[in-house]
């Protein structure tokens, strides 16, 4: 079912015309997109997950009808609107080539007495570098077998530049997605499993955002303990336990060692010094600091401390050794030593450093309270 009305959609694509009132093929599509969204309320509720904590809409129609329709599920208290909060929403490509299942975010801004797109690429790629450093615990397979950019193809619509600026926006506020080409669209099964695992990755995303936690944060984790009931599923992501931390780090770090070992350099591991720099190589009189970050992800965004910034800052020899894709096994074992990548020489570029966290020294009153 799912694979049927996902497929009709995306075939009705060509047949978007720009300012049609009146085009049987977008009223169809109307219908069809309904019709879908009852198909993931049902899925939703064989999850057993509570209607009332997830929602679903179907839409992309601004005006008359959009190139690019959307069906959304959301959290109605952090993301009431489309502009607003973390969702996961299906987008079809104007062209018809592909639907993306994407862990996406409003990307709407109220200028000119009106929500309008933003108009900044860096403000929605540096909140979608946030997100993904705050869901960087979460072992899920779409972190590997997803994508990160995903193309709606709105260059080549039928509109005007405002709406190819949203369907841009989409594209910049993706934090992961599923693709499925119109020759490859999923099962119901298949459907499924990608779509509680996003909303594993949901939940997380909301419980590191919210001060006040939403019925959806705080009621999924207390039935866990219920074998008939989920928090969006287990199976689907884990958060990774400081072991499995400790061994990622450890794994990308013989991996860097074995490296520079290789190339005639005497390495040193004095990341538990806390100098800003993980390896110290020396090859003659030469010294390089080497800052070593491994991740099961696909490493798009690193964390990085203050001290590791401000060290790069000043220091002349500078490397960075990203390795990701680090698979460890339900038994915390490495099945897979990932895939490294290196960037020597290695200086700050302010463009790409996001600041995602601040220290607030909290005022002493001058009378405390009992």
């Amino acid at each position: 079912m799912i694979a049927n009305n996902l497929r009709q959609i995306l075939e009705l694509a060509p047949q978007f015309k720009k300012d049609e009132a009146d085009n049987p093929a977008m009223e169809k599509r109307e219908l069809l997109l309904a019709a879908l969204r009852t198909e993931i309320e049902a899925h939703l509720v064989q999850g057993n997950l509570d209607p009332n904590l997830l929602q679903v809409r179907a839409g992309g129609r601004q005006s008359l009808y959009s190139p690019v329709p959307w069906v959304r599920i959301f959290d109605p208290e952090h993301a009431p609107t489309a502009q607003t909060g973390f969702y996961i929403v299906l987008l079809f490509a104007a062209d018809g080539s592909a639907v993306y299942l994407s862990l996406n975010q409003g990307t709407s801004e109220f200028r000119s007495n009106k929500m309008r797109p933003i108009l900044d690429d860096d403000l929605l790629l540096n909140r979608t570098a946030i997100a993904r450093a705050a869901i960087d615990e979460w072992v899920t397979r779409v972190t590997t077998a997803g994508t990160v950019e995903i193309d709606l193809r709105g260059e080549t619509a039928p509109v005007g530049p405002e709406s190819k600026r949203r369907a841009r926006n989409y594209e910049l506020a993706n934090i992961y997605a599923y693709r499925y080409p119109v020759a490859e669209l999923p099962t119901d099964d298949s459907f499924r499993a990608d779509l509680e695992e996003l909303l594993v990755l949901l939940w997380a995303l909301e419980n590191a955002d919210l001060t006040t936690p939403t019925a959806f944060v705080s009621q999924l984790p207390k039935r866990q303990a219920s074998p008939n009931t989920s928090r969006p599923s287990m199976r689907q992501g884990r958060q990774l336990n400081e072991k499995i931390r400790r061994l990622i780090e450890k794994t990308a770090e013989d991996r860097a060692v074995a490296h520079y070992e290789t190339n005639g350099w005497t390495a040193e591991r004095v990341g538990q010094f806390k100098l800003g720099y993980d390896l110290k190589c020396t090859k003659q009189d030469v010294e390089l600091h080497v800052e070593v970050k491994g991740t099961s992800g696909k490493g798009i965004d690193v964390t990085l401390t203050p001290n590791e910034v401000s060290h790069c800052r000043t220091c002349p020899h500078m490397a960075l050794v990203v390795v990701r894709q680090i698979e460890i096994g339900d038994d915390e074992t490495v099945k897979e030593t990932g895939v490294m990548k290196i960037f020597e020489p290695w200086s700050i570029d302010d463009s790409r450093l996001i600041p995602s966290e601040y220290s607030y020294r909290v005022p002493i009153p001058d009378h405390a309270a009992p």
